[in-house]
């Protein structure tokens, strides 16, 4: 019988550095197979006697086109030989080792935070988790992005998260980066200040003292103030430097004889 070209060639198991080349014999006096390999364009790297319908090629190079063809051997030695198949190609998978890095948390808020970090080399998209801090591993929620940020709403506020993201380096999303984890926590409401007063014994004549009950750990107070019906408010930044949840702010520069209203807002951020 005589030695024939094998067919139904195919590459399967192509990662970064590996791929498995395939194919079917169509002799039945055939006692092995060469594989010739090759980098496109370049010299061939001969595999000789193997005996089965595969072959698993390792050390490759990452992200580069190959090219191989198989030949039938139908003697021990090469004495009958089929010709060399059509040329096979495939492509290893791009390097996608590196991990996101300087992964950071910006523009907190209440219910919201922008999840940011580094592009990286070779990579396609990027897929991210978060879950509430120290919640089960069934908690995590998964989406996928095509750049290097990603804004998270519908959170709980003064609450501890983890985020972890990782890149993938090919179109159907298999070729993975590890895992980078970073943590933040969503702001605290501010507590309303109260028992707001104003003492006639620190009324001047063009002076006054405000004093509050405020909130621990506050970073200030935002003080309005104006004469009784007008239009606008003179704006006061009060720094939180007292050492309880007290505080007290002295305007000089009111009029004499003039009613005046305030307000006062807490400052948590």
């Amino acid at each position: 019988q005589p030695c024939t070209v094998p067919d139904n060639l195919s590459t399967t198991n192509i990662l970064v550095d590996r791929a498995t080349m395939n194919w079917s014999s169509t002799s039945t006096s055939t006692d092995h197979y060469d594989v010739r390999l090759r980098v496109q364009g370049g010299g061939w790297l001969n595999l000789f006697y193997i005996f089965n319908t595969s072959q698993t090629k390792y050390s490759l190079t990452a992200g580069t086109i190959y090219e191989w063809q198989v030949r039938a051997v139908c003697s021990y030695d090469t004495s009958s030989l089929s010709a060399w198949s059509s040329t096979q190609s495939f492509t290893t998978l791009l390097d996608c080792s590196d991990k996101p890095d300087n992964l950071d948390a910006i523009n907190i808020s209440f219910t919201s935070a922008d999840l940011v970090w580094d592009a990286t080399a070779n990579a396609v998209g990027y897929q991210l988790r978060f879950k509430e801090n120290g919640s089960s591993w069934g908690s995590w929620v998964y989406d996928t992005v095509y750049t290097n940020s990603y804004s998270q709403s519908g959170l709980t506020a003064d609450t501890d998260y983890e985020w972890e993201v990782r890149a993938f380096c090919d179109s159907s999303v298999t070729n993975f980066s590890g895992w980078k984890h970073e943590d933040f926590e969503t702001l605290e409401p501010c507590s309303d200040p109260s028992w707001l007063f104003v003492p006639s014994w620190n009324l001047g004549s063009n002076s006054a003292t405000f004093y509050w009950q405020g909130t621990y750990g506050a970073d200030g107070y935002i003080l309005n103030y104006r004469e009784l019906g007008a239009s606008t408010w003179t704006v006061v930044n009060v720094t939180n430097s007292f050492s309880g949840s007290s505080g007290y702010y002295t305007i000089s520069v009111l009029s004499a004889n003039t009613t005046y209203e305030w307000q006062l807002a807490t400052e948590c951020n």
